[in-house]
Parts: C-alpha cells; sequence; structure tokens
C-alpha cells in the first residue's frame, strides 16, 4: 500500500510554453520541468511564441522572460490579452532584476505570477501548475465539508512555496541541505509517477555537481532511491524513490501537518 500512497490522484501534464533568450537557460529549465509534470515548448523570442500559440492549442499557461529582445516579454503579455480576450492565457513573467516598478508593470499586464531568476524548475513547476489550475477553475476544498488533509502532493507544493520563501529572506546558502532538496524534487516527481534526471538533482540540490553526487550515493546507499539507465537517453541516468523513501517521506510529511496544524 506504501507505493500507493503518492500516486492515487495522477495528475495530467500540463503544456507550458517557455520563452527567453537564453537557449541554454530554456534547454536546462525544460529539463527540470519533464519530470515535475510540465511538457515544454520553447521561443527565443516575441515572434516565434505568437507564432507557437497559433498552432499549439494545448499550450495552457507562459512563462516568459522580461528582458527579451523587440518585443519585450511585459508587451508579449499585452499582445495576448488583446488577441485572446475570450480565452486568456495565464502568464508567468520571470526577471534578473525583481524591482518594484517591474513587478507592478508585470501585475498591470495581468501576469499572474513574478519570479526573480535565479529560479530552479520546482519553483516554475509550482507556478505553472497553480496557474493551470486556476484557469481551468479546480477547487481547493471540497464544497462545504470540513478542512481534509492535504495530499502529498499539495504539502509538497507547500514545502516548497517554503522553500522559495527562505531562499528570500535569509538567502540561498544560509540553510544548504542538499539532500532534502533532492528528496523534495523527487517526492514532487514521484507524485506523478515520474523519475529525475540526475542532472536536474544536481541543479536542485544547491551545491556543487560533485558534492550533489555524493548525496545521491549516500541516499542510494541508506535504501532511500534507486538509479537507472534512461531506455530512451542512453546517456541520461533517473533517480526514483524506493518504497522505504516514499513511505518516509510520507511519513515526515503527516508528521510536519500534524505538528503546525
Amino acid at each position: 500500500m506504501s507505493g500507493l500512497a503518492f500516486r492515487q490522484e495522477p495528475r495530467l501534464d500540463v503544456v507550458a510554453l517557455l520563452v527567453d533568450d537564453d537557449d541554454v537557460f530554456l534547454e536546462e529549465l525544460a529539463e527540470g520541468l519533464a519530470p515535475l509534470g510540465i511538457r515544454a515548448c520553447r521561443a527565443g523570442d516575441a515572434t516565434e511564441a505568437l507564432a507557437l500559440l497559433d498552432s499549439r492549442a494545448e499550450i495552457a499557461v507562459i512563462v516568459v522572460d522580461v528582458g527579451l529582445p523587440r518585443i519585450d516579454g511585459l508587451e508579449l503579455i499585452r499582445k495576448l490579452k488583446s488577441r485572446r480576450r475570450e480565452r486568456p492565457l495565464p502568464a508567468i513573467v520571470l526577471t534578473g532584476e525583481a524591482t518594484l516598478e517591474r513587478a507592478v508593470a508585470a501585475l498591470r499586464a495581468d501576469a499572474v505570477d513574478f519570479l526573480q531568476k535565479p529560479v530552479d524548475a520546482s519553483e516554475v513547476a509550482q507556478a505553472i501548475h497553480a496557474a493551470a489550475d486556476a484557469a481551468a477553475g479546480l477547487p481547493s476544498n471540497p464544497a462545504g465539508g470540513e478542512p481534509r488533509q492535504k495530499p502529498p502532493q499539495e504539502r509538497i507544493g507547500s514545502l516548497m512555496a517554503l522553500r522559495k520563501e527562505r531562499k528570500k529572506i535569509f538567502g540561498a546558502d544560509l540553510f544548504e541541505d542538499p539532500v532534502w532538496e533532492m528528496l523534495l524534487d523527487l517526492a514532487n516527481a514521484d507524485a506523478r509517477g515520474r523519475e529525475v534526471p540526475v542532472t536536474s538533482l544536481c541543479l536542485v540540490s544547491g551545491v556543487s555537481t560533485t558534492t550533489a553526487l555524493r548525496r545521491i550515493d549516500d541516499m542510494a546507499e541508506a535504501g532511500l532511491v534507486t538509479r537507472r539507465r534512461d531506455l530512451t537517453d542512453g546517456r541520461r541516468v533517473l533517480v526514483g524513490l524506493t518504497d522505504d523513501g516514499r513511505a518516509k517521506v510520507e511519513r515526515y510529511l503527516s508528521s510536519l501537518e500534524r505538528t503546525l496544524g
């Protein structure tokens, strides 16, 4: 039964359009989003983004960098707003300079979220899923009932939000905990029946690749994770939670919820 705890309510992948003129950033973000339930399309500028939106009706959310060449990210959102009045597309804004003026401009353009770079895939995935759910009108609680216990996937999302706030307030290095950062991403992927590439885990760990790989070895030795070669791409190694690792994360999340109310 423990193996079913994270998978009782599978979630369909969300298709998101990522728009940034940094090809390396787009590739790394798209790879990191894949195990988190996000299928990403990529565009390097506003013109390419508009063309993709015209041809890909399944795109549910757009994630756009402010500093695009020629037509910037906010102007792209405004153009989409005027073109899609009956079916607006939720937009998430990324920026390397999160000034108050830019945040206000993003809100005025009807962006649903505003994230400061550098961002990790889990942070962006959480924002995408929240935007897609809101656009679909999905309820967060059953109508008229008592507050329900959050399912594991929702608790993981709450922890990711807390991680984001902790980094904002204290800085990224003060609470460095690579094992927990990686376990959190693995649990989030596991909730969708997926595994995570080693490269993505190293990125989210917040430490050097050498240290991250050593801690993945430690988790494997402790029986928390398994590793296997990706059958579709022999260059990639995928990491997933074991039954024991899944049960321990679930037990910790339940204990945390009881303690915090």
